[in-house]
C-alpha cells in the first residue's frame, strides 16, 4: 500500500488528489485533464 501511495503521488501534480474508497478502491481527482490525460497518469 505505500508504494503504491508513493508511486501515485510522484505522477501528480500538486493540484490534483488520490484517496482510499475502500479496501482496494482508490479515487483521483486530476483537474485540468480529459480522458487521455488521465489514462497517461493512471
Amino acid at each position: 500500500m505505500n508504494k503504491f501511495a508513493q508511486i501515485m503521488l510522484s505522477s501528480l501534480r500538486d493540484c490534483e488528489v488520490i484517496g482510499r474508497l475502500g479496501e482496494d478502491e482508490f479515487v483521483a481527482m486530476l483537474s485540468d485533464s480529459d480522458e487521455t490525460k488521465a489514462e497517461f497518469v493512471l
